[in-house]
């Protein structure tokens, strides 16, 4: 009789942490075969290539979320990973826009094949809760989560950890409250807890995020152009990411709200470096406006921007 495969389905707020949540999740167990199904919401992917050092077996579902526009590919990826891959673990990691509850129910059309063994969202302590839960998607997320898994809490400050911790427990007090920065979250605590879903009756928000996104080929730059970009863009772009080569090397872009980091790219050089600017605040010529007068105005001194290809965006996809 063949086994179930079990599925872990991820989801949460944008720049929430997911992806580096996966990718610790794969790094600290190099003895399990992981397959991911990556939700991208816009048309250029960034978190499949960051993953890609680490899971051979990786599916893309970009232009939409997954909980709608591009609904009808999860199965189908689902299928593909778990078929032809020989895989232990299956990872879904949604799209920072997308309502999960929808997908959790997908999963469950796969169930002679996959189990959905654990449906955890992540809560970035570093927004407050109250504002974080304004996204009508997120508070499904959260009332349906199994587990909530709080990201960023070695930088949170204290009060905003109790308030995610007491939140928690009054909004979804049947899910399982774990803390991904003191290793609470591990594999084993998921494929163990039995609580993929605490309530599978909350109802889903189908209707368009209201996301814009705009994607970006860009030649080499400074750390100091690209700070100057992330000044310049404002905190109406809530999420800029990408992988572009800083300073002569390649280099992991992110950005949440005004918080830029900058490290190093472990994968696979790209043919050329790539940036993605989402908002929720502008409409999509309005970004496109802001990131090319940004990115124009972030060329100083001697380390011009280099030319690069014309914009790719895309925008009420989600």
């Amino acid at each position: 009789m063949t086994m179930q495969t079990p599925v872990i389905l991820v989801s949460g707020t944008l720049g929430c942490g997911k992806t580096t949540y996966v990718r610790t999740l794969v790094r600290d167990n190099p003895g399990v075969r992981f397959g991911v199904v990556v939700n991208e919401f816009g048309e250029v992917g960034v978190d499949g290539d960051l993953l890609s050092p680490y899971v051979p077996d990786i599916v893309e579902i970009r232009n939409g979320c997954i909980c709608c526009v591009t609904q009808d590919q999860l199965v189908p990826a689902v299928r593909e990973v778990s078929t032809r891959y020989a895989v232990d673990v299956i990872v879904i990691e949604t799209s920072g826009a997308a309502d999960s509850t929808p997908v959790a129910r997908q999963i469950s059309l796969l169930a002679p094949v996959v189990s959905l063994r654990a449906h955890i969202v992540i809560g970035d302590c570093t927004l407050a809760a109250d504002e974080a839960t304004r996204d009508r998607s997120y508070c499904n997320a959260l009332a349906s989560a199994g587990i909530i898994a709080l990201s960023k809490s070695d930088i949170a400050d204290t009060a905003r950890i109790s308030g995610w911790r007491a939140f928690a427990a009054s909004f979804n007090p049947r899910a399982l409250l774990l803390d991904i920065r003191q290793c609470e979250a591990t594999l084993a605590t998921l494929l163990s807890s039995s609580r993929a879903e605490a309530d599978g009756d909350a109802p889903s928000a189908h209707a368009a995020h209201g996301y814009v996104s705009v994607s970006r080929t860009v030649g080499d730059m400074t750390e100091r152009q690209l700070r100057s970009l992330s000044e310049r863009i404002g905190a109406k772009v809530l999420r800029m990411k990408g992988i572009v080569r800083v300073d002569g090397q390649w280099s992991e872009i992110q950005r949440v709200r005004t918080r830029l980091t900058i490290e190093p790219y472990e994968g696979r050089p790209p043919r050329e470096g790539r940036l993605v600017f989402i908002s929720r605040e502008l409409f999509k010529l309005s970004l496109q406006r802001l990131v090319k007068e940004s990115l124009a105005a972030s060329v100083v001194g001697d380390d011009p921007l280099m030319p690069a290809p014309g914009y790719r965006a895309t925008g009420g996809n989600g």
